[in-house]
């Protein structure tokens, strides 16, 4: 949704989308490198796909490496609520925030962020939202299911994803 994506930004009416797309991909990387090692990375919502592909789908992958992934947040269960009954009324209302602010401290990369192209600067669809919280209930109802080496890396500042969700993670992973 992102970049030189085809098709709508940003916009996901579910999270399988991804992990469909993740599970593709991997198949291509292993025709084109067989034999050698693959991990499999991915970051923010792709740390939540990535999570989730491993959880469900049980890859033959060396590893997984997870940078601030989208699987907890800060935010009241309340707020999951008000998303799911949103996006059930107005699926493409734009509900889903995340300020350049809160992905870095310095002001340098967030004005780099504001202006790049490549990213798009409006708020995510509430379908989007709702697909990523149906995606973390997915996470949290089996992370032993997670059996593969696992790395998580996470800023204790960060203000989007909640770092305590990587340790929880990296905590409960089989």
């Amino acid at each position: 949704g992102h970049a030189r994506s085809a098709g709508a930004r940003v916009q996901i009416d579910r999270i399988d989308e991804l992990v469909d797309d993740l599970e593709r991909f991997v198949a291509l990387v292993r025709t084109r490198e067989p034999g050698r090692p693959v991990f499999v990375l991915g970051h923010s919502l792709g740390g939540l796909t990535v999570a989730l592909y491993a959880i469900e789908r049980h890859p033959d992958v060396a590893g997984v490496i997870l940078s601030a992934p989208g699987i907890a947040f800060d935010a009241p269960a309340l707020q999951a609520g008000v998303v799911r009954f949103v996006a059930a009324l107005a699926p493409n209302a734009r509900v889903l925030k995340t300020p350049h602010g809160q992905f870095s401290a310095s002001a340098e990369v967030v004005a780099e962020m504001n202006r790049d192209p490549l990213i798009d600067q409006r708020s995510g669809p509430a379908r989007t939202a709702r697909s990523a919280i149906d995606g973390v209930a997915r996470i949290w109802a089996h992370p032993e299911q997670l059996a593969v080496p696992l790395l998580a890396v996470h800023g204790t500042g960060d203000k989007i994803t909640a770092p305590a969700g990587s340790r929880d993670l990296g905590a409960r992973a089989g």
